[in-house]
């Protein structure tokens, strides 16, 4: 049994099914190979989908899979392969379960043409199938999007536009906020608490500055600039005009609208760059960091609204993958977490986590015991790890109805 962050459960029959696509099977094939019909093949897949929260599209499914951890990386030696835009918009509508009618191609692009285009992508991968040539991807390392992939990350919806929606921002596309409105729609209570988190973040930035002494801050998972206007660097700087920021996000179209926006920084001090939370080291030794900041001197490390978005099963314990961040940092310095939990409305954010699969975003709500170890071996700031309005009682005086609470947050300083 493989036990997902979506709280289901994946067969082992369900998992060689997935397998058997991924290897290049087809229905028949892989049916002969379990020694079942074809029907109870397609039926173990459909399952499936419905465990990963996914559709039953061959490609979408075994991405998913991948998403999630469970399918190998190994077995195929990489090579060196490379995709014309076409083709790289192909594979993008495979992976996302998306007919290649329905994306956004040139009006001259007939069915013929789309047909021809498949059989080129499934040529220049050396793959039998859809599903195969998605796994091959996710081998050659191609599931991370080429050079123009601002523009692409622009045809489905990305998880940083649609919290931008959610705070009210203007830097989403219609896809975003249909995603947006589907979370409303499993959770009605996301807009109020995407407001609320995001005053964590600044007030969490205050406090470090003015009563820690914190110079220096690296926000992982930063996502777009806040509607408001007021970002990390805009609040350290309010308290030492020589703050340093330095911003990190996997989306290529965050840090393009980051780099544009910090033009007007001050060179040096300000910085942004493409990183990813399951590869701390790549974070670590990036030459933005590197820099910008001094990692000898205290940090105020911000991993706010990302932890979430790496579910254990993806790429080892989260917890693993922080510690190796935390144990860079020198004595002195700061970490602050804001982790979206279940723990509250168990329902409610157990369809978002659906809604949120459904967009081909992987995620894992923790409790507040799996949000406390996050804090292991430094200490705890009062009030602990509590609900995240309770961190900013000035900023959001009035007491919220419990439904609106979605988050546990806490600071810690390492000893």
């Amino acid at each position: 049994m493989n036990r997902l962050s979506t709280g289901r459960v994946l067969t082992e029959r369900q998992a060689t099914a997935i397998n058997l696509l991924a290897s290049g099977c087809s229905a028949p094939e892989g049916a002969s190979a379990m020694g079942v019909s074809s029907a109870a093949f397609r039926s173990l897949l459909s399952r499936a989908a419905d465990s990963l929260g996914c559709r039953s599209h061959a490609g979408h499914l075994v991405h998913t899979a991948h998403l999630h951890g469970l399918l190998p990386l190994q077995g195929i030696p990489p090579s060196p392969v490379s995709l014309d835009p076409d083709e790289w918009r192909a594979l993008r509508a495979h992976s996302r379960g998306v007919p290649l009618s329905r994306t956004l191609w040139p009006q001259s692009m007939s069915g013929r043409r789309l047909s021809d285009l498949n059989q080129r992508l499934l040529g220049t991968l050396r793959a039998r199938t859809v599903a195969q040539a998605v796994h091959r991807a996710w081998t050659n390392g191609l599931h991370r999007l080429p050079a123009d992939a601002a523009r692409e990350e622009l045809d489905g919806p990305g998880l940083a536009r649609i919290f931008d929606a959610l705070l009210g921002g203007r830097e989403h596309s219609r896809l975003d906020r249909q995603a947006a409105r589907a979370l409303l729609n499993a959770a009605p209570f996301m807009e109020t608490a995407a407001l609320i988190d995001r005053a964590f973040t600044e007030e969490a930035v205050r406090h470090l500055a003015q009563h820690h002494g914190i110079r220096q801050f690296m926000d992982i998972g930063c996502g777009l600039s806040a509607p408001s206007g007021t970002n990390v660097h805009d609040i350290a700087r309010a308290v030492c005009p020589d703050a340093r920021v330095v911003y990190v996000d996997n989306s290529y179209h965050v840090v393009a609208t980051g780099r544009a926006l910090l033009r007007c920084a001050p060179p040096g001090k300000t910085a942004i760059c493409h990183a990813d939370l399951s590869d701390p080291g790549g974070i670590l030794t990036a030459a933005e960091v590197i820099g910008t900041l001094d990692l000898r001197s205290p940090i105020g490390l911000l991993l706010n609204g990302v932890l979430e978005f790496l579910p254990d099963t993806a790429h080892g314990p989260a917890h693993g993958l922080a510690e190796a961040l935390k144990s860079a940092l020198p004595s002195g310095s700061a970490l602050a977490v804001r982790h979206i939990t279940s723990d509250f409305q168990p329902v409610a954010l157990s369809s978002a986590l659906r809604v949120l699969a459904r967009a081909g975003i992987p995620a894992q709500w923790r409790s507040r015991g799996e949000v406390e170890d996050f804090f292991r071996g430094w200490n705890l700031l009062a009030p602990g790890v509590v609900p995240a309005h309770r961190w900013q009682p000035h900023v959001i005086a009035a007491e919220l109805p419990g439904a609106a609470v979605m988050s546990w947050a806490g600071i810690a300083i390492k000893p």
